[in-house]
């Protein structure tokens, strides 16, 4: 969409040399004139400008409301856009833009992102940075204070240079950067006064702004680099810079030594969008006596599950009153509502590891060791409230257990005899962020449960805590079930079924195992009857068996479909890298792209619609800041389109950003059938899945009936691992468009993609399958709707997993699950709760061997179950990877395998080194951390 820099308009190089900044300036005009449908030439663009600070244009033609709705609608449909908002005190609309918004979008913790390695680091002139545009209807917008032109010299590298240097070194925003270029001031021979730079700050948070870029430039000129800027464009030259110099070129980096730093949250949507205005920082003026730093930096990537988090640092271990006050300034800096949810985590101190990176990136070790276990241990200290009045050990009346058909703990025909009672909890890597809470939750719960109430002397009491999956080993492969007495009655409390197994075909084995001995299970989490909840204890049994098995089926599917987006997601991204970076043709590329291209010729299409779609969940919070989905999912899209089809048709290629429209409810359907009848002839709509285009069954006849009626196709390219059609019929071919050469050739590529075991848990091949076309449906598409269907039907259902209350003697455990000292605390405790009651109370932990498991598969049949998605060393040893040794890897771009770094091809031989030490490194801790029996991971070998 880029227009060539054209002899009529304003000379910017006298400001960067190399007309990069003009160049990207008229770029970003011809998008917005394109997008907005109106004349190029009735723009007016800021001149001159630096990159890395906010643009300026205006279009006079239009009133402040036409501009505003014209952007909000067109933005939606617009690749180069990430997010936008309007300000009604400026009249303006900010666009966030970039050329290409994969490159800009790399830092999503798949291989190849920004944050793996300096490698994949974008130069910092790349014309695929983010930028802040502010678009007004103003005239005089662009004519605001020109900047003093410096050019380059012998000591200085030129203004540009140096804004593209504190972008990077001290994060500062395109506003800041803005206002600092406004009052920075040098003379001749190199020098400059700071104190007359701070001086002309209006506020006290930007006098701590320019005071911290003048501290960029002072460090530059006294540590003699500044001459050297140039070098830092490139992100070899900027890491060869920043080792010469032991790491200290991050501003930001610097300014937390001998600091401490706290992680901060605000939640909600205004605190969410107040933050995306001024990302990646901003200063803040705090009251004199705290002990807070001025610049806070709001993170780009998740922490744990919470959005928009912010680092700060502390001089000293701040007050709990002092945080509350540093919460309150925040709120009224952003001018944001007081939720009562906002949190800061207990401060951690800098040592001599760095937090940030030259280049700016937070470093992913930092993020991961340091923020997000403070914001777990966070997450579980808040969850610890006042003890209940009536203690953990409830003795009150019981009104909501039926023991009809069960055993009767109250015996009411004389002396029952003594039976285990079997407090049931689990967890697995599958509960995400919720592991290292769920066991505690779980127990402090149970224990509470009615049943205990009627506890006699000569009763076991034993708490089991498994760290197992019970989605990917049955019942009698688990090590804790074996561990269960038989010698008598067994009443088996859990606070949701899924706790004991989440396959439907082991209830009925585990319920007449406990009636086998005379006893029964009884749940928390399976409300079945009118005004039950999912606090009401329900007895397994009869009726109640089937409803569960159902319900379990359903639930399972939400198991089996956890992994299946992330693994869709990795095949997108493998793909997106490898076209971004290669600058040779690849054989299989081009052989998909010729079989494409016979297809839509074949078929007839005059239009292209490519939509992607993201989840509602937190969609507003999402929308802040544009999502890294859409953008992964459209520049998938966008690599799959046959390039001469493209160069041929540019105007016959539309794009839509779903933004929340729901793939289950019909939302998505709806707003599809609007966009249909805008374009208009005969479209092939495309999605990376099927399942973001649909989630219900009820939907898909819907679609189908829509499509069928305007001779519209559907086609996804990420399938299953059952999936594999011949290319005619994936395709709809006839039987004479089926012998085009492009074909069989495809056909070639498509069985050359399967370098690994055919598996659930491998990566799924790429096929273009075409799922809606005429009157006759995909069975294929058929069994993806339906499981999707039911994912989205298992995730109504309840995910109970015990009460608010958590004791806090269950929290203690170590890095990464169980440790002796926690171990230790968890017993004593437990044996103190039930003493002089002559009760056998005991917990069961987790095996200290790293093995809570023991497969079958070896012993099983020769060919290995596709579906078995066990993680002990023979079934991974199944799905292993075709490559001997790692650092000679040669996948292809399309190839199934699921081994780390085998795709992550801009390694250089140093890097791929000092990764090979660093995990040689880690398994020798591991290994001497199990030999002290320090640790024990959350289940698998």
């Amino acid at each position: 969409m880029s227009r060539a820099l054209s002899s009529d308009l304003v000379n910017w190089n006298k400001l960067d040399h190399d007309g990069k900044a003009s160049t990207q300036a008229k770029d970003f005009t011809t998008i917005l004139a394109d997008m907005l449908k109106i004349s190029f030439a009735s723009f007016t663009t800021q001149s001159p400008w630096l990159m890395g600070t906010t643009l300026h244009i205006s279009l006079p033609q239009l009133d402040f409301e036409t501009l505003k709705t014209k952007i909000s609608k067109a933005a939606d449909c617009c690749y180069e856009i990430i997010t936008h908002w309007h300000d009604e005190d400026e009249d303006a609309v900010y666009v966030r833009m970039c050329i290409e918004v994969w490159q800009t979008a790399r830092n999503d913790g798949h291989k190849g992102c920004r944050t793996q390695s300096w490698a994949d680091s974008l130069p910092a002139d790349s014309p695929n940075r983010l930028q802040l545009v502010r678009v007004s209807s103003d005239s005089h917008a662009t004519t605001h204070r020109a900047y003093n032109i410096r050019r380059k010299s012998a000591t200085y590298p030129g203004d540009q240079v140096l804004a593209y240097f504190l972008q990077m070194s001290g994060k500062f925003s395109s506003v800041d950067m803005e206002t600092f270029f406004e009052v920075f001031w040098m003379d001749s021979d190199g020098s400059f006064d700071s104190g007359k730079i701070i001086a002309q700050a209006p506020t006290s948070g930007c006098r701590s702004m320019l005071t911290a870029a003048c501290s960029v430039v002072e460090h530059a000129f006294t540590e003699r680099y500044m001459s050297r800027l140039e070098e830092t464009k490139t992100p070899d030259g900027l890491d060869s810079l920043d080792t010469e110099h032991k790491q200290r070129l991050s501003f930001v980096d610097r300014s937390f030594c001998n600091q401490r730093g706290v992680a901060v949250h605000l939640p909600g949507v205004p605190a969410a969008r107040a933050l995306e205005k001024r990302r990646p920082s901003f200063f803040v003026g705090w009251s004199e006596d705290s002990p807070f730093g001025p610049q806070v930096h709001i993170l780009d990537d998740k922490v744990v599950n919470n959005r928009y988090c912010m680092l700060i640092s502390s001089s000293r271990e701040p007050t709990r009153e002092e945080c509350e006050a540093m919460i309150k300034e925040l709120e009224e800096e952003l001018g944001v509502p007081t939720t009562g949810k906002s949190w800061v985590t207990q401060p951690f101190k800098k040592g001599d590891d760095p937090w940030f990176r030259a280049d700016g990136v937070l470093e992913k070790r930092f993020k991961e060791e340091v923020i997000n276990e403070a914001v777990r241990k966070l997450d579980a200290e808040r969850r610890v409230c006042e003890a209940r009045p009536e203690g953990l050990l409830s003795k009150g009346p019981s009104t909501d257990l039926d023991f009809k058909g069960a055993f009767n703990p109250e015996a009411p025909n004389g002396p029952r005899r003594a039976c285990t009672i079997v407090v049931y909890t689990r967890t697995s890597k599958e509960d995400g962020s919720k592991t290292r809470i769920t066991i505690p939750k779980q127990t402090t719960t149970t224990l509470g449960s009615p049943f205990l109430r009627f506890r006699r002397r000569g009763d076991r009491v034993w708490v089991f805590k498994e760290m197992c999956s019970s989605n990917k080993h049955a019942w009698k492969e688990r090590c804790m079930t074996a561990k269960i007495p038989r010698d008598r009655p067994i009443i088996m409390l859990s606070s949701n079924p899924d706790r004991v197994t989440r396959r439907p075909d082991e209830v009925l084995m585990i319920v007449e195992f406990v009636k086998e001995t005379g006893g029964a299970w009884y749940t928390q989490g399976f409300p079945i009857h009118d005004g039950d909840t999912d606090e009401t204890w329900t007895l397994v049994d009869g009726d109640a068996i089937e409803i569960l098995m159902e319900r379990l089926r359903i639930d399972r599917q939400r198991a089996f479909q956890a992994g299946t987006p992330n693994r869709g997601d990795s095949t997108a991204t493998r793909l997106n890298n490898v076209m971004s970076r290669s600058t040779e043709e690849l054989p299989q590329i081009s052989a998909l792209h010729a079989v494409l291209l016979h297809y839509i010729i074949s078929h007839g299409f005059t239009n292209i619609l490519l939509v992607a779609r993201n989840c509602p969940t937190n969609l507003k919070v999402e929308k802040c800041s544009g999502n890294g989905s859409q953008n992964r999912q459209l520049q998938f899209l966008r690599n799959m389109l046959p390039p001469s089809w493209r160069e041929a048709h540019p105007d016959s290629i539309f794009e839509w950003k779903a933004m929340g429209a729901s793939a289950f409810t019909g939302a998505l359907v709806s707003g599809l059938q609007k966009h249909l009848s805008r374009i208009g002839g005969k479209v092939l709509i495309l999605t990376v899945r099927p399942d973001q285009m649909l989630k219900s069954v009820v939907q898909h006849s819907r679609l189908h009936d829509i499509l069928s009626q305007g001779r519209h196709h559907a086609m996804s390219f990420i399938w299953d691992h059952k999936t594999f059609l011949e290319v005619s019929d994936a395709l709809q071919l006839d039987l004479e468009q089926g012998k085009d050469p492009t074909v069989a050739a495809w056909a070639d590529i498509l069985v050359s993609q399967i370098r690994a075991a055919v598996d659930s848990q491998m990566l799924p091949i790429l096929q273009p399958v075409d799922w809606i076309s005429g009157s006759e449906k995909s069975e294929t598409a058929i069994r993806h709707v339906k499981n999707a269907d039911e994912c989205s039907q298992s995730i109504k259902l309840s995910s109970y997993q015990g009460g608010d209350y958590v004791d806090p003697h269950f929290l203690q455990q170590g890095p990464r699950g169980f440790n002796d000292e926690s171990r230790r605390i968890s017993t004593d405790y437990i044996k103190e709760l039930f003493r002089g009651e002559g009760i056998d109370a005991e917990i069961i932990f987790p095996p200290k061997d790293y093995h809570s498991f023991d497969c079958w598969c070896e012993d099983g049949p020769d060919q290995h179950d596709p579906e078995c998605q066990c993680t002990c060393s023979h079934c991974v040893r199944q799905r292993s990877c075709p490559c001997e040794v790692w650092v000679g890897c040669e996948c292809p771009p399309l190839c199934n395998c699921h081994c780390v770094g085998c795709h992550d091809k801009v390694l250089t031989e140093d890097e791929k080194r000092k990764m090979i030490a660093k995990r040689e490194q880690s398994k020798k801790r591991k290994r001497e951390q199990a030999d002290d029996g320090q640790t024990v991971p959350a289940g698998g070998p």
